[in-house]
Order: structure tokens, then sequence, then C-alpha cells
């Protein structure tokens, strides 16, 4: 169902919350919010309610029938209504070759970059307001500063693409600091090829203190063959690895042939190769933290990047983990850039899980790489 209504009121945001005698704390005029937040979370879909839905239940219909819903309100106070009328566009990046009209699945995806709706463009100038749903989960966005003031909706497709990618990867994006500190700690990251099932089930065992052992097996059975191989294959695309390929081939050999000592010795010390000559150049005198927040910078804000890549995340999992030092005299001697590079890595630690490891840490540099490739091929 689609129509207009003239509004008495130009929305002015939505209550934060309302404490003692009815007194405001905070008004917002954009936002994201889902159905994890609760009361507040009805409280918001209540006004959404009575301000534009009222033609919509006149006709005899109910609010749970509703799966998404989208309000565009000019300057002029009126506001085109789509109820159930829209048909979700994505711009998303994808872990395997997927071929037009076959099914995809949460697992296929890496990424959602942006979210449009066919045959609907967005006006900068209007306010928008968007009820929307992904499998149980339902999330409420809002932006009526161009209604305010002189502001427009700038990047307003990326912004919902991030909101969407929200709710589809909502075990990743509601874990706290001290969980991922954790996960981190053992060398799991959220890599983009686990992401969609592997990680979060290893994600669910960290929160529930289940054993997890079961779940790092799982991830590590899941490379089979095959996809190493095909892993290898998409790093060959790129032309910052074309001097690393070589090591890089030698090392994935090594990981299929069981040879985990060599596979870590040729992949681990690439990684820092990479990171230097795509996010320093010819500069060799920086810092690892410099290197560290170029990195971070660069994915975060120079590209049309989705969100789950996690670039401040991804800083702080290599900078506590691959960049991890040692202590000598305490025997702290966990496998890391340093240890193999000082030559005091305990050959214990040179098992599948480490070598799968730093499989995954190129690749996913090797994603972020991708998107740079992308952009220059868009300009």
């Amino acid at each position: 169902m689609k129509y207009e209504i003239q509004l008495k009121n130009v929305p002015a945001g939505y209550i934060l919350e309302v404490v003692g005698e009815g007194r405001l704390v905070k008004l917002l005029q954009n936002g994201f919010i889902t159905s994890e937040a609760g009361q507040i979370y009805f409280k918001y879909l209540e006004e959404f309610e009575k301000m534009y839905l009222g033609p919509f239940i006149k006709s005899g219909n109910k609010v749970s029938t509703i799966d998404h819903c989208l309000v565009l309100i000019d300057k002029n106070k009126k506001a085109k209504v789509f109820i159930n009328e829209l048909k979700f566009l994505s711009t998303i990046l994808v872990k395997r070759d997927i071929v037009a009209g076959e099914p995809m699945y949460k697992s296929d995806i890496g990424g959602i970059v942006d979210l449009k709706f066919e045959n609907i463009s967005i006006p900068i100038d209007n306010g928008i307001a968007l009820y929307f749903s992904f499998e149980w989960r339902n999330g409420f966005f809002f932006d009526y500063r161009p209604l305010m003031s002189d502001s427009t909706l700038e990047n307003i497709y990326r912004s919902l693409g991030e909101v969407f990618q929200y709710l589809v990867f909502n075990e990743i994006y509601s874990m706290d600091e001290a969980q991922l500190k954790e996960i981190f700690a053992l060398g799991w990251f959220p890599f983009i090829r686990i992401i969609g099932g592997l990680f979060e089930k290893l994600a669910n065992g960290f929160s529930s203190n289940a054993l997890i052992k079961p779940f790092e097996d799982e991830i590590i059975g899941y490379f089979n063959k095959d996809k190493i191989k095909k892993i290898m294959e998409t790093w060959k695309k790129h032309d910052a690895f074309r001097n690393h390929i070589p090591f890089l081939e030698c090392g994935i050999q090594q990981f299929l042939e069981e040879d985990y000592i060599s596979c870590i010795n040729n992949i681990w010390p690439r990684i820092e190769g990479i990171l230097r000559l795509v996010y320093l150049g010819d500069d060799d005198s920086v810092s690892q933290k410099t290197l560290l927040d170029n990195m971070k910078e660069v994915v975060a804000n120079k590209l049309i990047s989705p969100s789950i890549f996690l670039p401040s995340e991804f800083k702080d999992y290599l900078s506590e983990y691959y960049f991890k030092h040692f202590d000598l005299k305490k025997g702290e001697l966990d496998l890391s850039r340093h240890t193999i590079a000082h030559g005091v890595s305990d050959a214990s630690e040179y098992d599948k899980k480490h070598a799968l490891i730093g499989i995954l840490i190129v690749d996913q540099i090797s994603y972020y790489i991708g998107l740079m490739e992308y952009k220059e091929l868009k300009k």
C-alpha cells in the first residue's frame, strides 16, 4: 500500500529518554534502533504509527502485517508512505562466485555496501523514516535533520546499507569489547571468510562459556583443499600482492601438505610486508602503530566499504595478536610476528590453526585492497 498524507507538524525527532517530571533528556533527530532495545523501541514505533499509519489502519489493515515501511517527508510537510511496497536492491560483497538467479545465503555475504529501492529515489533534502526486518529482527531508522536545517541526507544509501547490515550480522555487532578481546587472545577475528555462521557460533560459545575447541575445529575443518585454493586465486588478482605471491603460493602449498612450520614461516612475515606496501608506500621508517593507524583510516574513511570490515577492531586485533610482544624472561612467547622474526617462537604453536589464521589475516587484507582497487576503477 502507498499513499501521501499532509502532516500538521514537521517531525522534530524522537525523545531518547524522559526522567523526572517529563524532563527531556535528549531529542534525537537521526538514529537507528532495533527490537533488542526493548520498551523504548516500541515507544518509537507507537509514535511512528500515530504520525504515518492512519490511512493504512483505517483501511482495515493491522500493523502486525507490516514487513517494511518507508516514509519520505518534504519541507512542505507532505509525507509519502510505502508499506510492503519496496523491492530492496543492495550492492553486496560476496564470498564465492554466484550465478544470476542462484539463491544466496547469509554465509555468502561478505558485506553490504548500500541499500536502495527499485523505482524509488530518496531526495537528499527530505526527512526519512524506515521500518524493516531481517529474519526475526526488526529495525527502525530515521533522519529528520534536512527538515530542521540546511543539512542533507549525505550518503543515505550507504547509511541504509550499514543499518541493514547491522540486522544481518547482529551477533557480531552486539559483542562488547571484553568479548572481542577474549576472542582476539585465541587468535580469532570476525574474518570476512567466516562471518555468516562459523564466527557467530564461536562467539556464542564464548558468551555461553562453552568449550571453544569444537567451534575452532569446525572453522579449521571448513577450509578444505578446494576452499584454500580458491582463496589463493583471489589473491592473485591484486596488483598489491604481486611481489608476495611466490611466498604466499609456497605457504598455501605447504598448508595443504600439512607442513605448518614452513607455511607459517612463509605467510606470517608477508602480512607486515603487505601492510607496509599498501598503507605506507615506500616510507619504511614509521612505527607499527602508524602503520595500523593508516590502514584503519584508509578502510574506514576513504572507501565506500561495508562497516562489517571493522577497521578499528582489525587494527586492535593486529596490534594485540599479530604484533604481540614477547617476554623471554617470563616465557611469554606466543606465536606472533615478533617471536617468529626473533627466532624465539615455540614449535608447538606451528600448527594448523595458526597456519590458517595467517591465511585468514592475509585474506582479510585482500578484501580491503579489493575495495581500494574497486574505488579506483569507479573514478
